[in-house]
């Protein structure tokens, strides 16, 4: 009779991404398996290899799109409150996008299995639909395509995120630059 499990997955893979967003490709899953309280053995039984384990602990969390729409004044507060939401949201995991895009074997990986990255990444790249509805549900982009007003607003939070991350960008200068991306895209 196998034993019970009596440490998580997820607390597993949190332990991991961590430590994988840490060190870099090169983690230990020694120290991976005595950080999250178990044996390297535990490691391999329940993901196969340290590349498995890697995948499986670099999907990131899909962010709470309705938390910005408390008290806004107008059309154009709430997507800007709503963007800076979001431009957070891929600061917090443009680390493990970075991480998971230099992966050596990631190619290898989806040849074999496609919907691999749509597994790690759906929930910070599946946003745009969602995000669409959002925007019409709360009238914040008037007659416009709400779907194409969310995959520009997200293209260019995204590639926020990323200049910030090259120090290309400063977080300091937010405001400015979201208040002139979204009175473009805002009605």
């Amino acid at each position: 009779m196998p034993r019970k499990k009596s440490t998580s997955d997820e607390y597993i893979l949190d332990v991991a991404r961590t430590i994988f967003l840490r060190d870099g490709l090169g983690a230990s899953t020694k120290v991976i398996a005595r950080a999250a309280g178990v044996s390297e053995g535990v490691l391999f039984q329940r993901y196969h290899s340290k590349q498995k384990l890697f995948f499986k602990s670099m999907r990131v969390p899909l962010p709470d799109i309705t938390m910005v729409m408390s008290d806004a004044e107008s059309p154009s507060t709430a997507l800007e409150r709503f963007s800076l939401n979001i431009l957070r949201y891929y600061r917090d995991i443009m680390p493990i996008i970075l991480l998971f895009m230099a992966h050596p074997d990631r190619e290898t990986v989806f040849k074999h299995d496609p919907d691999a990255a749509r597994k790690v990444l759906s929930d910070a790249f599946g946003l745009e639909a969602r995000m669409g509805v959002f925007l019409e549900q709360n009238n914040l982009v008037g007659q416009r395509d709400s779907q194409a007003v969310a995959s520009l607003l997200l293209s260019s939070l995204i590639v926020r995120a990323l200049h910030e991350q090259m120090g290309l960008d400063d977080s300091s200068s937010e405001l400015g630059w979201l208040k002139s991306v979204t009175a473009a895209l805002a009605d």
